[in-house]
């Protein structure tokens, strides 16, 4: 967290550490989620973490299936048939209300079945229909028997925005694409690696009291509708909104038409200079024809270095020969001369590049190794476009 955001914090005021809760939430990370809850739960001074709720989709590694061994993890099988599907719910339900009633566990579940790509985060009432085949009682008993508590997660920014938009776009390009489990594999790793900025979690009361609120005639069917719509209402409220928030609101009012809506974000957050947004438009270029990719990164590359090109000539040659306009040569100059102030530029144009290309999903060594490889042969090619840009200085 130290090098992938700028903090993380929970608000538990609404509940109490020495309860047990089921966490239904929005889902933002498929590792993080549940792993940075469980840190915090015992930062707040609950007793025990969470076992948690993971489709057998993604256990698609080795080293997931030993994280997942690790962390008190139960799979919910997503690949089976109509019949046995009904018969696995039945058995997950069961050990859901055995682990809150008798194991006296917490437990963390998704409020549906995978990341909302879009982010329009909404209960599926076939989760909440899960949790009621186990238990005693009614429908909204046996709910409450789970002491389910409404959990909001707020990235700031989302490591695997561009990924899900590629998503996106290869499903309206082709026609019955389905995505790997490697693709499942590239999005943990870039949630666990990638840059996220401000992350907030927020507990909303448990929804204990507001099923004891449900009319008695109210039709079964109903009933999870009515449950998935107060649970949506409690994590939609109690988001954390960030600039970029106010900013992709003001954005789409724009593009709407609706002044209504238009809060002044875009004109006072200066949402381009920062890092996030930075990382992230680096990564999103991977997405963009390829000779693009390449300009731009040369581009944002070489802005920084015609800016201190003037400052760097009269370090090294001095400031008399920037002042009055004077060629530079190796004859004139010296070798070990031209060639400092190249390996120089070169390094910042190489730093800045890398740093760009790599979005912030590669290691420090990795980066270095790619500096290393790339500094000789660029001087070398530097070295010999100055010599052939300078005819007139060959002597």
């Amino acid at each position: 967290l130290a090098k992938a955001s700028t903090g993380c914090d929970i608000d538990i005021t609404n509940i109490d550490n020495k309860c047990r809760y089921t966490f239904v939430r929005n889902h933002r990370d498929i590792v993080l989620d549940s792993a940075l809850l469980d840190v915090m739960l015992i930062d707040s001074g609950f007793k025990t973490t969470c076992e948690i709720a993971i489709g057998d989709n993604l256990l698609a590694a080795p080293w997931i299936k030993d994280l997942v061994r690790v962390n008190k993890s139960f799979i919910v099988l997503r690949s089976a048939g109509i019949r046995e599907m009904l018969t696995n719910s039945k058995r997950m339900s069961e050990y859901m209300h055995m682990v809150i009633n008798e194991k006296n566990d917490n437990i963390w579940i998704a409020q549906r079945e995978g990341r909302a790509k879009d982010s329009d985060d909404r209960t599926q009432e076939a989760i909440l229909k899960m949790m009621a085949m186990g238990g005693e009682g009614t429908a909204t008993e046996r709910l409450k028997q789970l002491h389910i508590v409404p959990l909001s997660i707020s990235y700031e920014y989302d490591p695997c925005d561009y990924l899900k938009a590629a998503e996106f776009q290869l499903k309206r390009d082709i026609e019955g694409w389905k995505k790997s489990k490697q693709d499942d594999v590239l999005s943990m790793q870039a949630g666990i690696m990638g840059f996220k900025g401000a992350i907030h979690y927020h507990c909303a009361p448990a929804i204990d009291d507001y099923l004891d609120q449900i009319p008695a005639d109210t039709p079964k069917g109903d009933i999870f509708k009515v449950v998935a719509s107060h649970i949506d209402k409690c994590i939609h409220s109690n988001y954390r909104l960030y600039a970029s928030n106010l900013v992709a609101l003001d954005l789409i009012a724009v593009h709407l038409g609706d002044n209504d809506l238009v809060l002044g974000a875009v004109s006072e957050v200066s949402v381009s200079n920062d890092l996030g947004v930075s990382r992230q438009l680096a990564a999103l270029a991977e997405l963009v024809d390829e000779d693009i990719v390449v300009i731009g990164l040369n581009a944002l590359a070489a802005v920084p270095v015609a800016l201190v090109r003037r400052m760097l000539l009269a370090s090294i040659f001095g400031s008399d020969t920037v002042e009055r306009g004077e060629s530079i040569s190796i004859y004139k100059n010296g070798f070990f001369r031209i060639a400092g102030a190249l390996g120089i530029v070169i390094s910042l144009f190489l730093a800045i590049y890398l740093f760009a290309d790599n979005a912030g999903t590669r290691s420090f060594w990795f980066n270095l190794l790619r500096f290393v490889v790339s500094f000789p042969p660029s001087l070398l090619v530097g070295l010999l476009s100055f010599n052939v840009l300078n005819p007139k200085e060959k002597r």
